[in-house]
């Protein structure tokens, strides 16, 4: 069971397609030896230990890429960093099933987003502009996915 955020670069109200080779590079600059198994997420451990999913087709340059979702099993401060530097690297909007729903890094990006998440989620969407306020917009989100999680694991 993960906890999931989607990481996508919109221009007028669709996702656009973008050179991966900043994203790559904080793949690189982050994941200490990542691996791409043909047909499955790159896995990359943090320096801190941590280990996370990145759904990214496109990433590796042999097709087009619009971002990715990142799939979160544990939170620190290197996840924080790591997430905020990929959107960074694409002017990409995070989408997080919780709430907040919709974190922009430039305040501006609002204007890209498509009409229904742009008008149906304005109470539920933030600007983030360091690593730091995406860490203090997500933990608690993250921490009502993680008491969620023990309960349905408890209860099996």
């Amino acid at each position: 069971m993960s906890w999931d955020l989607y990481l996508i670069q919109f221009q007028n109200g669709m996702p656009a397609h973008f050179d991966a080779k900043p994203s790559m590079a904080v793949v690189e600059k982050y994941c200490v030896n990542p691996v791409k198994p043909p047909f499955a997420p790159f896995l990359c451990e943090l320096a801190d230990g941590l280990k996370v999913e990145l759904w990214a087709q496109g990433l590796d340059g042999m097709e087009p890429f619009d971002g990715a979702m990142i799939s979160l099993r544990g939170y620190t401060e290197g996840t924080g960093r790591f997430i905020y530097d990929f959107a960074k690297s694409g002017d990409m909007t995070i989408l997080n099933t919780g709430n907040p729903t919709v974190l922009l890094l430039d305040p501006k990006g609002v204007e890209q987003l498509p009409v229904d998440l742009r008008e149906g989620q304005r109470d539920r969407t933030v600007h983030v502009d360091s690593a730091g306020s995406l860490d203090a917009a997500l933990t608690g989100g993250f921490e009502a996915w993680r008491k969620y999680r023990d309960h349905v694991v408890k209860s099996q």
